[in-house]
């Protein structure tokens, strides 16, 4: 399953979509391991997603 998270990305200093996919695991940013992922609303949405779909 697929979803999109939308937010406001610090590394690009812009708005952006993110597709993840729940079942694999995976999203087309940097998350885990970008350096914001502590202050990035679209990480916390990311983790809350991920938890909820395990």
């Amino acid at each position: 399953m697929e979803e999109f998270v939308s937010g406001y990305c610090r590394v690009l200093d812009a708005a952006r979509t993110v597709l993840v996919d729940l079942e694999e695991g995976f999203a087309d940013c940097c998350y885990p391991d970008c350096a914001y992922t502590g202050e990035c609303p679209i990480a916390a949405k990311l983790a809350a997603l991920l938890a909820e779909h395990e």
